[in-house]
């Protein structure tokens, strides 16, 4: 159990740089992950901020493999839908609809479990975290997120390079102010 805490911070981390919070909790009855698929496809459509060619390159396979660690983690829920044409698919056969707690990661009630996520998980704090056990034990003795990135924090996030990863580093500051 515990080698999953790591990958289930990465699975909240894809499920809400897609969007799907706010896609699952736009129905009660749960969608598949073809129609999770289908919907994040037309959104970004809409929006244009992904190019046509990235959007067939959802793997669906790896898609539903996240949702079901996820409805371990008790984020979302998997229910079994009763196949209509009697063909069976796992891309198919379950829908998928937010817990509670995975209502908590959309944009529209709370920006904080969002923000949180995409600056935690973002590659600079990450790296810092890999670097933890390093400095703690007396390997290093710089600070982990400049071991962890080769440059300070100041450095790091005043290149224009990572203005993203500055984005959610402020979006975060911004929710626990």
């Amino acid at each position: 159990k515990l080698a999953l805490y790591q990958a289930i911070p990465q699975a909240l981390k894809s499920i809400v740089q897609l969007g799907m919070p706010n896609i699952l909790a736009e129905t009660r009855s749960g969608m598949t992950v073809s129609e999770i698929v289908s919907e994040i496809i037309r959104q970004n459509n809409s929006s244009q901020s992904v190019e046509p060619q990235q959007q067939q390159q959802i793997n669906k396979a790896a898609l539903l493999r996240i949702l079901r660690l996820l409805s371990t983690a008790g984020i979302v829920q998997e229910q079994v839908r009763a196949s209509i044409s009697g063909a069976s698919s796992p891309l198919n056969d379950y829908v998928y609809s937010l817990t509670a707690s995975g209502s908590l990661l959309q944009e529209t009630n709370s920006s904080f479990a969002t923000s949180m996520i995409q600056y935690f998980l973002d590659e600079p704090v990450w790296n810092a975290w890999k670097a933890l056990p390093d400095y703690v034990s007396g390997k290093h003795t710089e600070i982990p997120f400049d071991a962890g990135n080769g440059v300070s924090s100041e450095e790091y996030y005043g290149n224009s390079e990572h203005s993203q990863s500055l984005h959610y580093a402020n979006q975060f500051v911004q929710c626990v102010q």
